[in-house]
Parts: C-alpha cells; sequence; structure tokens
C-alpha cells in the first residue's frame, strides 16, 4: 500500500478527502492474523503471546502482543484489525516504571488514548519488573537496566512495533506520535535529542528532565528543610493551609479575576515572614522555625557557599497538593515496630531514598545514604555520571526539527514534586540555543496549565488530565500545518459538569483575563505577552 500523504494526488485534493481515503485504504486492507506477528522474533525479541480482543463499546477490535526485548524490556502492542488509521501512537509511564500500564484510564501514559482513535499502539516496562514503580533495587549495580530506564527501552520498543506494523498491516505507519508525563515526560524529551527519528510529533508532559538534581537534590532539599532534629515534619498539613490561604489572598486576583486559580505564579510576591506570630503562637500564625522551613523549601537548594543547585523550586499555589506528595495526613500503624507505609511516608522520602541508594551514583550507596545525609556541597558534583543516561534536558533538538518533527511541552502550574520552572529553563535555554521564540515556535511550543497538580493527577483548582486534548493539537500541526495557537483548558467538578473553559497560551504568553466578560468562557482572555524566566519567591 502507498502512502498518500505527500503524493501527487495532493495537488488536486483537498486534505479532507486525502485523509478519507487514506483511512478508507487502510480500513479496507485485510491485515494478517496475529500469530503473524511471531515471525518478528528473533534472538534478541521474545513474543510471549498473541490474542484477538473483541472490540467493546470504548475499543476496536486489535491484536494484543505482549513479549520481551534484550536484556529485559517488557512490552505490549494492540494492533487494531479493520480501523487501523495507519499511524502509531507510543506512550512512557511513571516514576521508576517496572510495569506495563496498558490499561491506564485517560490520556497520562495511557496506549488506550490512541487505541480508541484507531492507532496501533504500544508501552513497556522501561526494562525491568517491579512489585512498585516506586521500588529500585532493580538497578542496584544493574547498568544495562539503568541505559534501558534511561532511554533505550522506548527507543528498542518503538523499532520492534514498526517492524510489527510492517508485519501485521503489509506496510509501515505512515506518522508516529509519541506521548509521556512524568518519567514518560523525560522519555519523550530523550527521544527527540537522542534518538530523533523514531517519532514525528511528541508529547512531553511535565517532564522530570533532569533527574539527577530533581530526585536527589529538590527532593532532599525539601525533606531536610522540613524535618526536625526529632524526624518530625515542620510543616504538616495544618500549617500548610495557612500559608495557602495566604498565598491566595496575595495572588489569585492578579490576573484580573478572584476565582481561585493562580494563573501565573511568578507574578505574586509571598513574603512568609508576614506570618509570624507577633506574640503568642495561634492557629493564624506560624513560629520561627516555622517561617524559616517554609522560607527554604520555597527557595531554589543551594549549597554553604549559595551557588544554585536547580533552575527552580516549589511553585506558589500548589500548596493544595503537598498532602498527596509531601505531608500526607494518615494515621500511622499502631504498632510503632513497624516501619511506615508509603501512605504514612508520602512519595517524597521513599522515591529520594531509592534513587539515592540504587540510581543517583556511578556506585550504589545503598544504605549508606538518606534524604537527610544528602550533602549539599558534596553529593550534586557526583551526580554527572548517571546524568548522561538519565538526563534528557539538553535542547539542542536540531536533528528532530530539521526533519519535520513537532513538540508540545506541557506542565501544571500547581506541580510540587516536578517544579514547573525547570520546563521554563529548559524553553527558555531552547529560545537561545534557536535565537528566538518565533523560531523555536515554528517546531516547538510550550504550554503552562494554571492549577493543575503534576500531570493532573489529582483534584484540585485547575483542570485534570480529561480538561485538553493535546494529542488532537499535535495531529494539527503535523498532518495539517496548523500550529498551537492556544490549548482549551476545561475544569469539570466531581459530577463531570463543565466549570469553565479557558486558553492556554504558548509560553511566554500568559492567558490575561478581559476584566469584563464571564470568566469561566474562553472568550473572556486574551494571550498577552509576558517575558520572565524567573519562578520567583521572595
Amino acid at each position: 500500500m502507498k502512502k498518500i500523504i505527500g503524493s501527487t494526488f495532493t495537488i488536486s485534493l483537498t486534505f479532507s478527502l486525502i485523509a478519507a481515503v487514506t483511512f478508507s485504504l487502510y480500513a479496507n486492507a485485510a491485515p494478517k492474523t496475529c500469530d503473524s506477528i511471531h515471525d518478528i522474533a528473533n534472538k534478541d525479541v521474545t513474543i510471549n503471546s498473541t490474542e484477538l480482543i473483541d472490540a467493546n463499546s470504548d475499543l476496536p477490535q486489535y491484536c494484543r502482543v505482549t513479549g520481551k526485548i534484550k536484556p529485559g524490556v517488557g512490552f505490549e502492542m494492540r494492533l487494531p484489525v479493520e480501523s487501523w488509521n495507519g499511524k502509531f501512537y507510543m506512550t512512557g509511564c511513571g516514576s521508576f516504571c517496572g510495569r506495563i500500564g496498558s490499561d491506564r484510564p485517560g490520556f497520562i501514559n495511557a496506549i488506550n488514548y490512541g487505541l480508541k482513535r484507531n492507532y496501533a499502539v504500544a508501552t513497556m516496562d522501561a526494562g525491568h519488573q517491579s512489585a512498585s514503580k516506586r521500588d529500585s533495587t532493580w538497578a542496584h549495580n544493574n547498568r544495562d537496566a539503568e541505559h534501558s530506564w534511561g532511554h533505550s527501552a522506548v527507543h528498542k520498543t518503538a523499532n520492534l512495533t514498526k517492524q510489527a506494523i510492517e508485519t501485521f498491516y503489509g506496510d509501515k505507519p505512515d506518522l508516529s506520535y509519541f506521548a509521556g508525563c512524568s518519567t514518560g515526560g523525560r522519555m519523550a524529551a530523550m527521544e527527540a535529542v537522542r534518538y530523533p527519528n523514531d517519532f514525528d510529533g511528541i508529547i512531553s508532559g511535565a517532564p522530570a528532565l533532569n533527574y539527577t538534581k530533581l530526585v536527589a537534590t529538590y527532593f532532599s532539599w525539601m525533606i531536610q528543610n522540613n524535618t526536625d532534629k526529632n524526624g518530625q515534619r515542620i510543616i504538616s498539613s495544618k500549617e500548610l493551609a495557612l500559608v495557602e490561604k495566604h498565598i491566595y489572598k496575595e495572588c489569585d486576583g492578579k490576573d484580573g479575576v478572584v476565582d481561585g486559580l493562580i494563573n501565573d505564579p511568578r507574578a505574586c510576591n509571598f513574603k512568609p515572614q508576614e506570618l509570624l506570630c507577633k506574640g503568642k503562637k495561634n492557629t493564624r500564625c506560624l513560629n520561627q522555625k516555622q517561617i524559616s522551613a517554609i522560607t527554604k523549601m520555597y527557595s531554589v537548594a543551594e549549597n554553604s557557599n549559595g551557588e544554585k543547585l536547580m533552575p527552580a523550586a516549589v511553585p506558589l499555589g500548589a500548596e493544595h497538593f503537598w498532602k498527596f506528595w509531601f505531608t500526607p495526613e494518615i494515621a500511622k500503624s499502631k504498632d510503632s515496630n513497624k516501619p511506615l507505609t508509603e501512605e504514612e511516608q508520602g512519595l517524597f522520602p521513599i522515591f529520594n531514598q531509592n534513587f539515592l541508594s540504587y540510581m543517583a551514583f556511578e556506585e550504589d550507596p545503598a544504605d549508606k545514604i538518606s534524604p537527610m545525609t544528602y550533602d549539599f556541597d558534596v553529593h550534586p558534583q557526583k551526580l554527572d555520571f548517571m546524568s548522561k543516561i538519565y538526563n534528557s534536558d539538553d535542547p539542542n533538538i536540531t536533528e528532530f526539527k530539521d526533519r519535520g518533527g513537532k513538540f508540545l511541552l506541557w506542565h501544571g502550574w500547581s506541580d510540587m514534586i516536578v517544579p514547573p520552572g525547570m520546563s521554563i529553563d529548559y524553553y527558555e535555554r531552547m529560545i537561545s540555543h534557536f535565537g528566538s521564540v518565533k523560531k523555536t515556535q515554528e517546531f516547538a511550543r510550550f504550554f503552562l496549565f494554571p492549577g493543575m497538580d503534576h500531570c493532573g493527577a489529582y483534584p484540585g483548582p485547575g483542570a485534570q488530565q480529561n480538561g485538553f486534548d493535546l494529542l488532537s493539537a499535535l495531529e494539527n500541526w503535523v498532518e495539517r500545518g496548523h500550529a498551537p495557537g492556544e490549548i482549551m483548558l476545561t475544569k469539570y467538578d466531581s459530577d463531570q459538569n463543565k466549570v469553565w473553559t479557558r486558553p492556554s497560551c504558548p509560553y511566554p504568553d500568559v492567558a490575561q483575563y478581559d476584566g469584563r466578560s464571564d470568566p469561566a468562557m474562553p472568550s473572556s482572555y486574551r494571550c498577552n505577552l509576558t517575558r520572565s524566566t524567573q519562578l520567583s519567591v521572595q
């Protein structure tokens, strides 16, 4: 079957007709049986199973293919039988991965999001199998597994899936897309910089681009500054509620409308000292120890010489989400001899400890290091070796750009686990590398989503992952040449009723309220240019 997009038919046919003809050809093509996928097996590839899955109300009939790529990359492919759209969609995975999340709901790292649109889809476990995505013991003295997780698992799975597609349908995919968030977002950027020929369009969400600085340095900074000499939290959810109330009082109306949403935290000038108790401690103020802790946590991590170790700090306006990641208020086990559960600790110390023990350094220190013993004068200098395996914050994606690739970067403004300032720094460096905003926006656009948690995981003041459609935006850009001038965000309540809709503008533009219209309507906002590279807390 010949590809139609880019053929001589484009001279006389409109794009919509081309698309219709293309879909008709693919729809009428007779794919081989699911068992034909076994033909792609070789000394490096094992096909464990092929199975025909009947269509249901959400998904078309598809062939489910599972297997493993050496040295240990588990994968799953899903190939629609009768309705393939001629394209390939792949997703990343979150945290330390270790499991194949092929039935994840929604958009985030979820292949069924593409399968519903008749894509051939695939995902993988990043090169190891774990009972928990927070476990990193698999990396202990295992450099092959670290390389798989760091960069090669996606590349290998993408190439193998393209072979399976050609075997099954008799034709290569016309276009290939990748979408990932968090670790998956890091994988997305890694594909653009290290394997630029794998995908035509890439969506990188809340990316943990510089994993070593983030999980070793930033996480340790937050933990150390919120832990007293007895190992107890200095700022708990109770104190944080007071901080949140003060921040929203100061910052919510900066965009011209008080709506429970901080549109751009950089415009907020929060001074923690204003919350200091003037007399006796009460529920409306903080003591000096608490003021010092919150001031440090809202500041960029630094060493004893005052040298900045990170490009960003935790953003203002993310306080609602701290309890999910950093300050959980869950009753502790009655048995004092038992260690705290993951829910009792929160993600930060577990993730931080695992990373420091088995992934951060060239030689694994195991239990010889902890979040509280991480030395900001010594340990950041020892992250360089592994950073070359994991980190994807190099903004030079020239080869991806030159072959026509399109890159969509997005981040929630209320992400406290991966500070959005890290993505701002990355994109600003991309602008610097390519010479201007205009030149960069020709192939890479960046969108910040107000009030959104990390990957839209938890409900809060902003939209969640069901409130935007980045894949359609990417398709329009790659396939029709229509660069996204805005990404529309919709907030739904718990009953899935629409609360508001507003645009997110391509960075550095910021959506501004017109001051008079209904703030729940998208027509009430305009994209205004505001250049600032600093995620500020004074």
